[in-house]
């Protein structure tokens, strides 16, 4: 759940990262993550690959625009611990 741990872990080791809040894939993507562990994929896994998939080309303002979309299903997700 942090950015700057993922951005120091990414300076620091040379390990795949992976995100595991949905809210925060694109950001750890933009510093060298390579995916999610996600609980909005069980929900709308095309909103994921819409983030993922242009992010691991380059393609930050495709990537950007699906990650606004799915950021107010993200944050009502977690409105209560646990959302299964």
């Amino acid at each position: 759940g942090s950015l700057d741990m993922s951005t120091e872990i990414a300076s620091l080791c040379d390990i795949q990262i992976l995100s595991g809040d949905d809210s925060l894939t694109l950001p750890i993507m933009a510093v060298g993550g390579k995916g999610v562990i996600s609980v909005l994929s069980n929900f709308a896994p095309e909103l994921v690959k819409a983030i993922v998939d242009p992010a691991l080309k380059g393609d930050y303002a495709a990537a950007g625009e699906a990650h606004r979309k799915a950021f107010k299903i993200v944050k009502t997700l977690f409105v209560e611990p646990n959302p299964q």
